[in-house]
């Protein structure tokens, strides 16, 4: 501590020196920055005075670059050395806010603590941006949080293997195009992402090269006028005709012309027209063409050809997949190959607790001598005392109902003779997959599966329509007039 205390004074001597404005009072034991108790002690086990009315604090907070440079449990905050803390008075003016979570004083725990209009982002204040603002040179605006905030990439070098940089966001991307050749043919390739072709306005008209006047047109795409014999000056041609010169005969002229005499004027003759790039040389192949593994071939520059090529897909081919293998899709399913250009979702639906986990067991079914499984949460299943076959009531049965994942409370019903049950469905005293209760019909009538065809489940037969012998809470209908009659629930709807 003494040796602490004498680097200290030296500090504090060397910073007065040096004609740097820091007040005497922030120099002390406890680094540049913090006030020194009147009572400091010297003794490294002193134990701290927890008596005194205010605890010190820091007066201008020391610069820095990393916490090394911080003293006394100090942290390097927004280039400053920030003190722990409790609340926000113990914080300078210069980092007035103190975020507890983390113990000590930051620039900002919301937009009050922000001068001006300024918003608060990470614990840094930033000028506040929307489309009619501008930010400083070194930020950027995001529309999301509305300030100005560093980029996250300046070049493409920046940014992780496969991702561009997009220069005018400052954010990395995964680029859909290189070229427009990438795009659909009503686009083009702007930012590393395929936009509206249309890029003029209707009537723009603007001098392309010292002959040629591009125009926009009604549909909004640039259309190319050739000037020659004249120049384009001001966005329009120059029709003043040019009288023959023999000096630039067989010059070059418009895009794949020569200057050529006709009669006394002097005439721009087309040799041949020009290629899919713009230019004039014979090209190595179709702008367009497949090349490489999964590449086309792009225009570099107006005269030659660049094979932009790109890996196989996930499945072995070339297009882009709706999703990835491996990737959630559905209720509970997950994206495969289907082909080597297509994926499809493989989705089973969920598990009858509404989870996608595969369970063991059903709900309903018997874990142990007078107790079942009913769904703990929706991947898992609990053995629970059953209580289902001595229900007072319907209100006693509805909490089965969710724990064995039934969604509609309404069809599950209490009745005095076989306890809960599922209407329109019975058993044998025997849990299934459609019936978790399993319950047997009231005597004299049979719990028939007759309709399994139909992909129904059990249900009482041999009841008399208007009469008492279904269930409580359900009805008697007539499923095939004169020969079949069941008991159903009534709310629900037949398939027939």
């Amino acid at each position: 501590m003494r040796s602490s205390l004498v680097r200290t004074l030296l500090l504090c001597a060397l910073w007065v020196i040096g004609g740097l404005a820091l007040p005497l009072v922030g120099c002390s034991e406890d680094g540049p920055g913090f006030e020194a108790s009147d009572d400091a002690s010297l003794d490294d086990d002193a134990p701290p005075d927890e008596d005194r009315a205010s605890d010190p604090r820091p007066s201008t907070p020391w610069p820095c670059e990393t916490d090394s440079d911080c003293v006394s449990g100090a942290r390097c905050v927004s280039e400053l050395c920030s003190p722990p803390c409790s609340r926000d008075d113990a914080c300078p003016s210069e980092l007035p806010a103190c975020a507890t979570t983390l113990g000590y004083c930051v620039a900002c725990r919301e937009d009050a603590h922000c001068a001006g209009d300024a918003r608060c982002v990470a614990s840094r204040c930033y000028p506040r941006c929307d489309a009619t603002t501008r930010c400083p040179e070194d930020l950027r605006c995001d529309a999301e949080l509305g300030a100005c905030v560093a980029p996250e990439c300046r070049t493409s070098a920046d940014c992780p293997s496969g991702q561009r940089c997009d220069e005018v966001a400052g954010a990395c991307v995964t680029p859909e195009c290189f070229a427009d050749v990438n795009c659909p043919e009503d686009e083009r390739c702007e930012r590393w992402r395929c936009v509206d072709g249309r890029t003029c306005l209707r009537g723009e008209r603007v001098c392309r090269d010292a002959r040629t006047v591009e125009i926009c047109s009604e549909e909004g795409r640039w259309e190319r006028l050739d000037c020659s014999p004249g120049a384009c000056r001001n966005a329009v041609c120059d029709d003043e005709a040019l009288l023959c010169d023999e000096d630039l005969v067989g010059t070059p002229c418009g895009t794949c012309g020569v200057w050529a005499c006709a009669g006394p004027l002097l005439r721009c003759v087309q040799e041949r027209e020009p290629n899919a790039c713009g230019g004039c040389a014979r090209l190595s192949g179709a702008v367009g063409d497949r090349c490489g593994i999964c590449g086309v071939l792009a225009c570099e520059g107006r005269e030659a050809l660049v094979c932009q090529d790109a890996p196989f897909n996930a499945c072995g081919g070339c297009a882009r997949l709706a999703g990835a293998p491996g990737q959630s899709c559905g209720q509970c399913g997950t994206y495969a190959c289907a082909g080597e250009n297509e994926v499809a979702c493989q989705d089973p639906g969920a598990n009858r607790c509404g989870g996608c986990t595969t369970l063991e067991h059903f709900p309903g079914a018997s874990c142990d001598e007078g107790r079942v499984y009913t769904c703990s949460g929706r991947d898992a299943l609990q053995c629970t005392a059953d209580t289902t076959g001595t229900c007072r009531n319907d209100f006693d049965c509805l909490p089965w109902a969710s724990r064995f994942g039934i969604s509609n409370p309404l069809s599950v019903g209490c009745d005095s003779e076989v306890g809960c049950f599922l209407k329109g469905s019975c058993g044998r005293g025997q849990a299934t997959a459609t019936d978790p209760f399993g319950r047997p019909c009231r005597a004299g009538l049979t719990c028939n599966d007759l309709l399994s065809g139909l992909g129904l489940p059990a249900r009482c037969t041999g009841c008399t329509v208007g009469g008492s012998e279904c269930r409580r809470g359900e009805v008697c209908r007539e499923i095939l007039p004169g020969i079949l009659t069941s008991c159903e629930d009534p709310l629900a709807i037949l398939p027939f």
